[in-house]
């Protein structure tokens, strides 16, 4: 491409080549598992959320704070998961990992003593695969040691298999307002092929009549490409799905990540053809608004107070908000500071029964600039400038070293800057994607070369022999194939007085 050298595109293109075209580092690597963050400790983490929490009490970072816990226990292991989770062998693994948790949070509740978190997610794994007892107490533990504000979104992942009344009761009574339902397929055929035990048609039906008599927000997962499943019997699923009626449905893809088992033993999810997905998609999308649902658009800026939206997801996405995690794989933010993580628990059984060790990348606000502009760039494809300056209290084409890409990429005739926004003038997609990597800091290309540099000796081996295959398949990889859809129904019975009560008290 004019205008950019040789060696600099086989770097950036060898970057792109690390992650899909939604992740930004450090997002990037093994699913939940970033091998290039350093080892942290207990004390350093706390003292970077006392820094982010000075940030926020100073106006410096957004002021959006959720907790997210990881409970990475499972009934079974569907071929299709890539999630970090295991199967226990009985119930001692799963009471040393909740005391853990609990000692986890012990651990951070004096640092958050004068601030509210907006959002609780508790997902998994299954969350509420785990006796009723420690599911109460670990619920407890949360209220008891940290503060929520007024109308907080508190939300649990459930299975068909594991969502018993007296979990239910136990949810409610403590306050999760709510809930989101693993179906994937209503065809018990297809369910027992990817080895989802314990789930059938019949259960899924009778679980969803009563998750939506309740004052809760329900959504269900709904996916694309399992084996023996068509197009038909995937839509067929979708009208099924609409005629319940849950507030909020998901329908997503089969993602063939490496830890999955289908991929660890060498097999494809032989489901809908992928070169299908485009025509399934605009089909599932006339269904769903037809039905009265709206695809949610992530638009910067946009509020998040509809009661519908995922909180924390929403706030993250658009506000870049900082997320407290707690247990193994658990992703936290400390805007301005830092990202840290526990490793993934095929990484670290041996922690099970105390506080797992911490591995950190180092953040600061410069770096937050650049993360905002990759991602904005690449999920909505424009930078919204007022939106930049309200996080910021910048304009982004001011602030070094973003104004300085900016103004090189302008010049190529890459980007479109005007007075509201900064836009993409290319529409291939590989490009787009490369050139993102010039945002990135020194520190973290650094940290990424250094880490893969064997595989990146390897990169620019086959890219002098084969330049045009590799990046038709770095193309395909960063491609939208595998995609997720998030659809809300708009006429919801719970935008009522008595629902935003409810919320108000829990």
């Amino acid at each position: 491409m004019s205008g950019i050298s040789k060696s600099q595109w086989i770097k950036y293109l060898f970057l792109s080549s690390l992650g899909r075209a939604d992740d930004c580092p450090p997002k990037t690597g093994p699913y939940q598992d970033y091998p290039y963050f350093r080892k942290s400790s207990l004390e350093e983490i706390r003292g970077f959320w006392k820094k982010t929490l000075e940030l926020i009490d100073t106006g410096r970072a957004p002021k959006e704070i959720g907790i997210y816990i990881h409970w990475p226990f499972c009934p079974s292991q569907c071929t299709f998961c890539h999630c970090s989770m295991t199967v226990p062998n009985g119930d001692v693994g799963m009471k040393a990992y909740a005391h853990a948790l609990k000692e986890e949070m012990d651990a951070f509740s004096d640092v958050f003593r004068n601030h509210a978190f907006g959002s609780v997610y508790i997902g998994g794994g299954t969350p509420t695969f785990m006796l009723d007892e420690e599911l109460s107490s670990l619920l407890n533990h949360v209220r008891s040691r940290f503060r929520l504000t007024p109308g907080a979104q508190f939300y649990v992942e459930t299975s068909p298999a594991t969502l018993t009344e007296s979990k239910l009761q136990t949810l409610i009574f403590h306050g999760v307002n709510r809930v989101t339902l693993g179906v994937q397929s209503l065809d018990d055929g297809i369910v027992s092929g990817v080895n989802r035990v314990g789930q059938s048609r019949k259960k899924v039906e009778y679980i969803l009549r009563s998750l939506l008599s309740l004052p809760l927000i329900v959504d269900v997962d709904l996916m694309m490409g399992l084996p023996g499943q068509s197009t038909l019997s995937f839509l067929r699923d979708l009208y099924s799905m609409v005629k319940i009626g849950p507030q909020v449905i998901h329908v997503y893809s089969y993602d063939s990540r490496p830890q999955t088992l289908a991929s660890r033993f060498h097999k494809r999810l032989e489901g809908i053809d992928w070169k299908d997905s485009d025509a399934v998609r605009l089909a599932a999308d006339r269904i769903l608004k037809s039905s009265g649902y709206r695809q949610s658009n992530w638009v910067p800026g946009e509020d998040i107070d509809n009661p519908l939206e995922e909180r924390q997801d929403g706030s993250l996405r658009k506000f870049g908000a900082s997320v407290l995690g707690f247990g193994l794989a658990a992703k936290s933010h400390a805007f301005g500071s830092c990202w840290y993580e526990h490793r993934p628990i095929a990484l670290a059984k041996s922690s099970m029964g105390r506080i797992p060790p911490y591995f950190c990348f180092e953040s600061n606000l410069e770096e937050e600039m650049r993360h905002y502009a990759v991602r904005n760039l690449s999920r909505f494809h424009h930078i919204d400038r007022s939106d930049f300056r309200r996080i910021f209290h910048k304009d982004v084409v001011e602030h070094e070293p973003l104004a300085t890409i900016i103004s090189q990429l302008e010049r190529l005739k890459i980007i479109s800057v005007d007075s509201r926004e900064i836009c993409w003038k290319i529409t291939d997609i590989l490009s787009r994607q490369v050139l993102l990597r010039k945002f990135y800091s020194p520190s973290l290309v650094s940290a990424l070369v250094g880490y893969y540099e064997k595989e990146r000796a390897r990169f620019y081996e086959v890219y002098d022999k084969s330049s045009v295959n590799l990046e038709e398949n770095i193309r395909r990889k960063i491609s939208d194939f595998y995609f997720q859809r998030v659809y809300y129904r708009e006429s919801s019975p719970l935008k009522t007085q008595g629902f935003q009560k409810y919320h108000a008290l829990s």
